[in-house]
């Protein structure tokens, strides 16, 4: 029987103070700072057997070692990231013998990374972000464990394993990598998938869009090992087919029937006619965030993205996502630049670098317009739809355009004719996934009077 073990655990205080007293210390510095041991650090008292010492050497042994070979403590190249991360997460699964409801715990990466393993974090992260550092669920050994266990090491840490972009577009979708099976399903139908000349990455987006769509009007956790595998194989042949690529024609296909519409639980007030296809109105559309990818990567860039040299690497970054998203606004761009650079935004220089990327971007040979109100748009560009969130995090409500806050109190109120203003605000509410009415009165209130 295999045994599992519970890990110390540091608190987020405790683990703020090592960061500031880290700040300026180089990795090779960090190396020497590094214990197994922190006088605040405790294991919890239930659950599980402590982990002996003996075990967590080893996990650091192995850690350590596999950054020598890539040049540590020289800043590691872009290039050889994957050769760290996919030995690293086989290397964090098999060696830790954690209990799954331990690693659950911020406080225990919070230990791993800043006191036994400090300076592989800060060579890994050299940005030394917070939600790389401390235990959240990005942290830098976090994220390879979750990866392995959810996924699994075979499809990581092999020729043709996972990268990045693949894995994030399985393990930040909330309802994909919440089902193991269907997390490993979908990662097996992208590794054995042709190799043409289109990106990987480009194949997982697609394939993990439709997939969600799948979950939207299909509960997946009732079928067989056998009928989900048929479903997600028939997904990845759609992908196939919209991408232009060939086929596995030996590769069996089902067709799903069309779901029933799915009905909004009603007011008491209101009539029963508000219904929407696979929990969406008619009317609107899930939000897609922008997604930068090809020339626009942040991968491509070779210089500190506040430097004036990478104003166009930056600038082709932010045209990749108002394509997809404008209007939208100012915070939201910025917190995608931080997720996919690792560079907090509004240190330094780069609120003023980020201003100059913005200036030159332009969209169909329209430069973009910041507005008044933080929103950035493009010249000539109407708002038709209302974009809703599906399993991404929705928007607050001061960062949804006012223009798609106009066509959805018109469209609850053409459905609604004889609504109170109470009620429209709740509706507005549900459909922007906002937990305060208060927000929504205030927000109609703004957009189009009371």
């Amino acid at each position: 029987m295999t045994v599992v073990y519970v890990y110390p655990r540091l608190s987020e205080p405790a683990a703020r103070q090592l960061m500031a007293e880290y700040a300026e210390l180089s990795p090779a510095s960090l190396r020497e700072r590094a214990s197994f041991r922190h006088p605040e650090a405790a294991p919890v008292a239930v659950g599980g057997p402590p982990v002996p010492e003996e075990v967590v050497a080893h996990l650091a042994a192995g850690i350590r070692e596999l950054a020598d070979s890539l040049g540590f403590p020289e800043p590691l190249n872009r290039a050889h990231i994957g050769d760290f991360d996919r030995p690293a997460t086989a290397l964090v699964h098999d060696r830790m013998a954690i209990l799954p409801s331990d690693a659950a715990s911020e406080e225990v990466w919070n230990f791993l990374s800043l006191v036994v393993l400090p300076d592989v974090s800060v060579w890994r992260w050299p940005a030394r972000a917070e939600e790389r550092l401390l235990g959240r669920p990005r942290n830098v050994l976090r994220r390879l464990w979750w990866r392995a266990e959810v996924v699994g090491v075979d499809l990581i840490n092999c020729a043709d394993g996972l990268g990045e972009d693949e894995l994030v577009n399985i393990m930040e979708r909330p309802t994909l990598a919440a089902d193991r099976r269907l997390a490993q399903l979908i990662g097996d139908a992208i590794v054995k998938s042709p190799r043409v000349n289109v990106a990987r990455s480009e194949v997982m987006r697609d394939l993990a869009k439709r997939m969600l769509r799948t979950q939207g009007a299909f509960c997946l956790d009732v079928l067989t090992e056998q009928d989900l595998t048929v479903v997600v194989q028939r997904a990845m042949r759609q992908s196939l087919v919209a991408l232009g690529l060939p086929l596995d024609k030996s590769k069996p296909v089902v067709e799903l029937p069309p779901p029933a519409p799915t009905h909004v639980p009603q007011h008491a007030d209101a009539p029963p006619q508000f219904t929407v296809d696979r929990g969406v109105p008619t009317w609107a559309v899930v939000y897609v965030p922008g997604e930068a990818h090809g020339k626009a990567s942040p991968a491509n860039c070779r210089f500190r993205p506040d430097s004036p040299l990478a104003t166009r690497y930056v600038t082709r970054y932010f045209e990749s996502l108002i394509r997809t998203e404008a209007p939208v606004h100012l915070e939201t761009l910025y917190q995608s630049f931080r997720r996919d650079w690792d560079v907090d935004p509004y240190v330094g220089n780069m609120p003023e670098a980020l201003d100059r990327a913005l200036r030159r971007s332009s969209i169909g040979g329209q430069r973009v317009s910041v507005g008044a109100d933080g929103f950035v748009r493009v010249p000539g560009q109407s708002v038709d739809v209302v974009r809703v969130p599906y399993d991404e995090d929705p928007r607050p409500p001061h960062r949804v355009p006012p223009e798609e806050i106009r066509l959805a109190v018109q469209h609850l109120h053409d459905e609604l004719p004889d609504a109170t203003a109470e009620l429209l605000a709740a509706r507005l509410s549900a459909l922007f996934g906002w937990p305060s009415e208060a927000e929504a009165r205030r927000r109609m209130g703004e957009t189009v009077g009371t």
